[in-house]
């Protein structure tokens, strides 16, 4: 659910001090993420959208995403199986100084946690928060 991810998040920005999370997209105002950026980039304009390379790949069809592509910069963090420097230069070439990549070795999933329930991929703390809270079927006594 919206506030689990949320909490999760927020664990992981706060044990980096890197990063801001919001919770903007849950506010019933919510118009998508170009007006949230927008927004955003009136309190601070050195600003960077992160996503990973599986959403990336969808960038294109988000509310807005010409200008959302145009005006605001990106960290793509890359993924097994997804050629993000092939996908700007196809995709967004006009714009690809707005993209930043950021290469991790490592299987970062939420879909491989949930499928495979691998703690080693995650933060210690994140891991509690999920034996706390009983999420994907992982038990507190895990």
């Amino acid at each position: 659910d919206y506030e689990s991810r949320f909490n999760m998040t927020k664990i992981m920005a706060d044990k980096f001090k890197s990063a801001i999370v919001s919770r903007k997209e849950n506010e019933e105002s919510f118009r998508g993420t170009y007006y949230a950026l927008k927004d955003f980039s009136l309190i601070d304009n050195d600003l960077y959208f992160v996503m990973g390379a599986d959403n990336f790949d969808y960038l294109d069809k988000w509310i807005m995403a010409d200008k959302l592509i145009e005006e605001f910069k990106f960290i793509i963090i890359t993924r097994k199986g997804y050629d993000v420097s092939k996908l700007i230069k196809e995709k967004y070439n006009n714009n690809k100084d707005n993209f930043t990549i950021l290469e991790i070795d490592f299987p970062i999933s939420s879909t491989d946690f949930r499928e495979n329930k691998n703690k080693e991929i995650l933060l210690d703390e994140v891991y509690e928060y999920i034996k706390t809270n009983n999420l994907y079927e992982v038990k507190g006594n895990v």
